[in-house]
């Protein structure tokens, strides 16, 4: 797997990035791509490098932030190197070079169908893990809750949408752990004080510099 974090204006040209893209692709099986994470107590340091972060609303809510040109030229690597995927999601990415299924309910999100890059045969494997598992029970995710040391937290099922809403504030590593052991995505909120963050649930692209994933 080659991890391409982050990216800042100034290495967002062209001919570095296509060097970066085709050194990688010789030796790796696929791309990572991930945008910075703009802390509020960095913003001033960063912003020396990339004035256009202080003048951004949202900045540092965003999980992920993107120079324009880099967003732009990661989502047509495929026509530069057609058998080469990109994903946004390291589980994704460690799925498909391991030949295994989803297991942290990215298949079919956003993130799965408008985002990654992925091979028609590894969709096809995840779909067809999703199709043959059975549906999640409450009790399942009670116990899951237990067994990470939140038992009694409420929490919502939400089948159609595919997803656990955890009504409380869990570390990230904690939500991190219930998507694994449920294979479901779970959404909870999360602690200020937290360290970690989950890269792929938010976007930011400044225009034309910067793009920020929410």
């Amino acid at each position: 797997m080659h991890y391409w974090r982050p990216a800042f204006p100034e290495s967002a040209t062209t001919r570095t990035m296509e060097a970066v893209f085709d050194w990688a692709a010789t030796y790796a099986h696929c791309t990572v791509a991930a945008g910075l994470k703009v802390e509020p107590a960095a913003l001033p340091r960063l912003a020396e490098r990339w004035p256009e972060l202080a003048t951004t609303p949202g900045v540092t809510a965003a999980e992920c932030v993107y120079p324009q040109a880099f967003w732009d030229f990661i989502h047509a690597t495929h026509q530069r190197r057609p058998g080469y995927p990109l994903f946004h999601t390291n589980s994704c990415a460690l799925a498909y070079v391991l030949g295994q299924p989803d297991r942290f309910g990215v298949f079919g999100s956003n993130v799965c169908t408008a985002r990654n890059h992925c091979p028609s045969a590894q969709r096809q494997r995840c779909e067809a893990d999703n199709l043959r598992r059975p549906a999640l029970a409450e009790a399942t995710v009670r116990a899951a809750l237990a067994r990470r040391g939140h038992a009694n937290t409420a929490f919502t099922l939400d089948h159609p949408r595919g997803e656990v809403v955890i009504h409380a504030i869990l570390p990230t590593n904690a939500a991190a752990a219930l998507t694994h052991d449920l294979g479901i995505r779970v959404r909870v909120a999360r602690q200020h004080s937290d360290p970690y963050w989950n890269s792929c649930l938010c976007r930011l692209v400044l225009a034309p510099l910067v793009r920020l994933r929410f």
